[in-house]
């Protein structure tokens, strides 16, 4: 049996508690009831909101609608249809802010030609004439999906994107800067007697399994097999309008199991032995936790800590050992760049630092591969100098 509720259309199911929103789409002029069906309230109150907002839009855009509005209903789209992680809405919705505030955002998406575009994603440059190439692309790609849809809503008749070509890097080109392999031993040996073991385990994690800040702190204890010596990476955790969010990794690739070395085996156990005394200690004042849930964590709560509060650890850890300053990401660079060095396969160290592709670990990391360059060039000599010794 159905109820009414305060909001209009929403009925609560009084035989299985969820609650009911109908509704009507007009296609084609053709009107067709529908209805979904939501476990709270809140969720059904949410979802008519949405729906009523995008009924209004799609009316709007067999007329006039903006640049504006037809980014507005794409993530409208987006976040009902859940096609997006959560941090590439946000980045999404700092681009829509930037369209709003340019002229561009109230031109009407019929009229706005490849020159508009140009102007707006250029615009930048002219107040920061450093902004990365990779910055000005992220613009045009979403500028791309948004009219992509309008093209294929009938909405426009071509589609401007098209004719704009991609931005192209201005900027010095950027250089990563990991440590070498007696850097990565002087600071182990400056972790030996450390008074954070967060940035010691974080340290370990880095460089042994090229580990992403996110990935370090969103690692569990569930997620690691001492028995088998294996560790899986299946979780991230990033800032996003100053809220931490727990979500899945960065690419599919990402999604990796690593067997642990030896060294990186000991300082885990060393460090699931302080948190387990720490939890028998004071489990009471622990929100009865009644064993350690992540690798890295608050010593008091237990309780997991931001990527950012880490790197800032990272960094005074660097400043009190007086350690050549590296970014915290460069321990993931510094993992690359010595596998390399130890001549293993490009596809190989791709896969072991969950790359989305192969291309991403030959730009970073090709160059390290000297010993094989050596190897080619002397070869090459080799043969033009066997060729000469044979000559009368």
């Amino acid at each position: 049996m159905l109820t009414k509720t305060k909001t209009p259309a929403v009925y609560k199911d009084t035989k299985t508690n969820h609650f009911i929103y109908r509704y009507t789409i007009i296609e084609n002029g053709k009107r067709t009831p529908k209805q979904k069906t939501f476990d709270t309230y809140q969720d059904a109150k949410t979802f008519k909101a949405r729906q009523e907002t995008k009924t209004t839009l799609k009316q709007t855009l067999k007329s006039t609608i903006t640049l504006n509005e037809a980014c507005k209903l794409h993530i409208i789209r987006a976040k009902e249809n859940q096609t997006l992680k959560p941090n590439t809405i946000y980045g999404y919705e700092i681009i829509i802010n930037k369209i709003k505030n340019h002229p561009i955002g109230k031109m009407q998406v019929s009229d706005i030609k490849p020159s508009d575009i140009e102007d707006f994603i250029y615009s930048f440059r002219q107040t920061n004439p450093d902004l990365k190439a990779t910055t000005l692309v992220r613009y045009r790609q979403f500028l791309g999906v948004v009219f992509k849809q309008l093209y294929i809503d009938g909405d426009i008749l071509t589609n401007p994107i098209d004719r704009v070509a991609q931005p192209k890097d201005t900027t010095k080109k950027f250089e990563i800067t990991p440590w070498t392999l007696e850097e990565c031993n002087k600071a182990f040996e400056c972790l030996n007697n450390y008074h954070n073991q967060n940035v010691k385990t974080a340290v370990y994690l880095g460089i042994f399994s090229g580990l992403r800040r996110g990935e370090i702190c969103g690692l569990k204890w569930e997620n690691i097999d001492f028995d088998k010596n294996i560790l899986t990476i299946s979780e991230t955790r990033y800032k996003i309008g100053g809220k931490v969010v727990d979500d899945t990794p960065k690419s599919q690739n990402s999604f990796r199991t690593i067997t642990m070395q030896s060294q990186l085996s000991t300082v885990l156990k060393e460090t699931y032995f302080k948190q387990s005394i720490i939890t028998l200690k004071n489990g009471k004042n622990i929100a009865r936790k009644t064993k350690p849930i992540y690798v890295i964590c608050n010593y008091n709560t237990l309780e997991p800590i931001s990527p950012t509060t880490l790197c800032k650890h990272f960094d005074t850890f660097i400043e009190k050992n007086k350690l050549r300053k590296i970014r915290f990401h460069d321990l993931r660079h510094t993992c690359g760049t010595l596998l390399c060095q130890a001549e293993l396969p490009i596809k190989d160290i791709s896969n072991y630092l969950g790359h989305g592709s192969i291309r991403t670990t030959e730009n970073f990391y090709i160059h390290y591969k000297n010993p094989l360059n050596q190897k080619a060039s002397e070869a090459m000599q080799n043969l033009f100098d066997t060729q000469q010794g044979k000559s009368p």
